[in-house]
């Protein structure tokens, strides 16, 4: 069905009528765009994904909690809090 293969663990968790609920996105930036209601986001992806989807979501004005490791090099969570302040 529409969206049964990127939602499988949901489906198996919750239940397929359940999972089909949850809204789908390409990627961090299309949430962000269709929700500026969102207060806050946590960084849940892989760690050479960290920076990137932080600090979009910090130039969108949003709180960020991100997993440990904060990001895949010192470089990048120095970026990170520069764009925090």
């Amino acid at each position: 069905g529409d969206g049964d293969d990127v939602r499988i663990g949901l489906i198996r968790k919750l239940g397929r009528d359940t999972a089909l609920k949850v809204k789908l996105y390409r990627d961090h930036r299309e949430l962000l765009k269709a929700h500026p209601e969102i207060e806050a986001v946590v960084i849940a992806v892989p760690l050479n994904q960290h920076a990137r989807v932080a600090i979009d979501c910090l130039k969108a004005g949003k709180h960020v909690l991100t997993e440990k490791l904060m990001a895949h090099s010192v470089t990048e969570c120095k970026e990170m809090i520069r764009v925090a302040q």
